[in-house]
């Protein structure tokens, strides 16, 4: 429930909904997945088989747009 409520605040931050945002504003992107990564990361069961998809996903768009986060850091 956290990681559904932190995409909406990020969402409503960045532009009024979630499909705009997301098509609109590269920087949602980078925390949309950001978010999604650190949340795999805590849940074991889907660690290594989503968790390694999304964490690809997340790297490339940390590379294309130049925004490097730390995904051990907590949310």
């Amino acid at each position: 429930m956290k990681l559904i409520q932190l995409i909406n605040n990020d969402a409503y931050r960045y532009e009024e909904g979630k499909f705009v945002s997301y098509t609109n504003r590269p920087l949602f992107r980078v925390a949309f997945w950001y978010c999604i990564v650190c949340y795999l990361k805590r849940n074991n069961l889907l660690k290594y088989n989503l968790g390694s998809i999304a964490y690809l996903i997340f790297k490339h768009h940390e590379v294309k747009y130049g925004v490097y986060l730390n995904t051990n850091t907590p949310i």
